[in-house]
């Protein structure tokens, strides 16, 4: 709406708030239609309000003090709901309540409970999330939730795909440089170092053949990033 806009983006967009999107949950992966946060309307409070009550895991910068306030992106089931994928809805839950001012007001019942470890991840908390009656506001149409969070689920696997072959090409080149370094045993074909006690490990078949995989990969993976590149601005020219 307007008011969330009005609310939310401004601040966001500056870098003074951080946001997430909350949509995993201890008891169900990528298989969002099992789950079972759940959101009531609230009695006397404008159209639109909700107390939600969940769990959430392998939430990313789902905890942290960098920032005054926090906009978490929950997915959750109204009490109507279909089952499945098709009865989620999207909420906005903020850390501290926002006044109509763009103030801050009171703390949002919506806690870290753990900190998950994931590789590659170092820049921010990966949390696991409980929401305990916070307020949030519905966000588009009730039951439409899923479509509205895969906008931006979409454009962060095309920055995962980027991180992760960032990733790939490092490990290459660290591989890379061990097996020119360490030695061990001597070459089949004949000596190799021969001012050496062994010949360096990359003269042999097989570590030859994961360092060519691991350079496949990563060139594929180059290739591929630079082909979405190319469609995203052909989508957007």
């Amino acid at each position: 709406t307007e008011e969330q806009k009005k609310l939310y983006l401004p601040k966001l967009t500056s870098g003074e708030w951080t946001g997430t999107m909350c949509l995993t949950e201890p008891h169900c992966g990528t298989d969002l239609g099992l789950l079972r946060t759940r959101a009531e309307p609230v009695a006397g409070a404008p159209e639109g309000t909700y107390k939600l009550t969940g769990n959430k895991i392998f939430i990313s910068a789902g905890e942290h003090d960098f920032t005054e306030n926090i906009v978490h992106l929950v997915l959750g089931r109204l009490p109507d709901a279909p089952k499945g994928s098709k009865g989620i809805s999207l909420f906005v839950v903020p850390k501290y309540q926002v006044n109509a001012d763009g103030s801050l007001g009171e703390r949002n019942p919506i806690y870290c409970t753990g900190l998950e470890h994931k590789m590659g991840i170092h820049g921010n908390a990966t949390a696991q999330i409980s929401i305990d009656g916070a307020i949030g506001t519905l966000v588009g149409q009730p039951h439409k939730g899923l479509a509205a969070m895969f906008v931006m689920m979409n454009a962060a696997r095309l920055g995962v795909g980027n991180q992760s072959l960032g990733l790939t090409e490092v490990a290459f080149q660290n591989a890379l440089a061990y097996a020119k370094d360490r030695i061990q045993m001597r070459s089949l074909s004949g000596t190799k170092a021969k001012d050496k006690e062994a010949d360096p490990i990359i003269v042999h078949p097989d570590v030859r053949k994961m360092l060519l995989t691991a350079k496949a990969y990563a060139e594929g993976a180059r290739a591929l990033q630079i082909y979405c590149t190319l469609l995203l601005d052909k989508a957007h020219s």
